[in-house]
């Protein structure tokens, strides 16, 4: 009866902690990730802010932890935590192809925790993204 309703089919969405790349928005801050149809949102939490971009403006996506990250992105050496807490970070970046024509990324982070919510965020978001063909 009251218990046997069916959902529509679930919004693809996760909760990350903006890095770097988006103007106006804090670094740090949290930030709800939704794919909505063709387009990924961007929502920061507090204070309100949002930024939305096509789904065929994504070149890649890639899931790193936080050294690659540092060293990759940023051009330093991130040492290792030194407390054995188990808490480490995952980085999300997002590499687009901006609305200027210029190529541009996003990073967000989020607590090993939370990376298999990730994951399934990820894949949702690249599930119907075109084959890149790559001439060599």
């Amino acid at each position: 009866m009251f218990f046997n309703k069916k959902k529509g089919p679930e919004t693809p969405q996760v909760r990350a902690v903006y890095y770097i790349g988006l103007p106006g928005f804090n670094q740090n801050s949290a930030c709800d990730l939704i794919k909505e149809n063709d387009l990924l949102i961007i929502r920061q939490v507090k204070p309100q802010a949002q930024a939305s971009m096509s789904l065929s403006q994504i070149q890649s996506i890639d899931v790193i932890p936080e050294n690659d990250f540092m060293t990759r992105y940023q051009h330093t050496n991130a040492a290792a935590p030194k407390d054995q807490s188990g808490f480490w970070k995952m980085y999300m970046v997002i590499n687009y192809m901006g609305s200027d024509g210029q190529q541009k990324m996003i990073a967000f982070w989020v607590s090993n925790l939370e990376i298999s919510k990730l994951n399934k965020f990820v894949a949702a978001v690249q599930e119907n993204s075109p084959v890149q063909n790559l001439v060599l």
